[in-house]
């Protein structure tokens, strides 16, 4: 189904997704920006957005109708410790290809230059495309406050993400030590992070298969300004 005609606003305003709905971009409240009251074909039109956002929020709904589709990755009484833990989540989209119990899953991070996460064109998106291609796909939404050890957080957040996949490998039909890591800049620096000793090796957790790291974020010690980003990277 095409949203071309519909604002953005109105859909995500649906109650089924209201737990990620206000992740679209995380850390940015679109209800209060020009955007939310314009259509996709607008966004389009006017270059605001771009990949296809129509194909992203479809697949959603019909993950979300599932009752079966979003995981918070923190207890409520871990996010009372740390606010900025509240809504990291693990997305999942099944493919509805049967031989896809077989294959390599995917895990997805959006990127957002680690102040926002795209799951709105990073993640939904393209997780649906994953999809018709055969492979079941995860989206991982991570911290992104600018406080000190942001990394090491961001890399928990990854490893809880895996830790859960693998803990209900049966009912997502996975094969827990066989995935894929797929990231966009700031996800992609961060999936390219987790084939260091600093990730996977650390957490007892097993090395992807494959990873696609897409456009990424390749060094935070300077950004295009010329300034060090606010951003404690020391993992002494």
């Amino acid at each position: 189904m095409t949203y071309e005609n519909c604002t953005l606003g109105s859909l995500l305003s649906v109650p089924e997704i209201s737990r990620i709905a206000k992740d679209a971009i995380r850390n940015r409240d679109l209800s209060q920006e020009d955007l939310w009251n314009k259509t996709l074909k607008q966004l389009r039109e006017e270059h605001i957005f771009s990949g296809n956002i129509s194909q992203g929020i479809d697949r959603l709904y019909k993950a979300a109708r599932t009752g079966d589709w979003y995981y918070s990755l923190y207890s409520g009484e871990e996010c009372e410790e740390d606010k900025a833990r509240k809504g990291i989540s693990l997305v999942w989209f099944p493919s509805d290809d049967p031989k896809a119990n077989e294959r390599l899953f995917i895990l997805l991070v959006p990127g957002g230059g680690f102040v926002n996460v795209w799951n709105l064109t990073e993640g939904w998106p393209i997780a649906s495309e994953f999809n018709s291609y055969g492979y079941h796909a995860f989206i991982l939404t991570y911290q992104v406050t600018g406080e000190s050890k942001l990394l090491e957080k961001d890399l928990e957040d990854f490893a809880r993400a895996l830790r859960l996949i693998r803990k209900e490998a049966q009912h997502f039909h996975v094969r827990p030590d066989h995935y894929i890591t797929c990231g966009f800049s700031a996800g992609g620096y961060l999936i390219s992070l987790w084939n260091t000793e600093k990730g996977y090796p650390s957490f007892g957790l097993p090395k992807p298969r494959a990873s696609f790291p897409v456009y990424p974020f390749i060094s935070l010690k300077l950004d295009v300004s010329g300034d060090t980003p606010e951003m404690d990277t020391d993992f002494s």
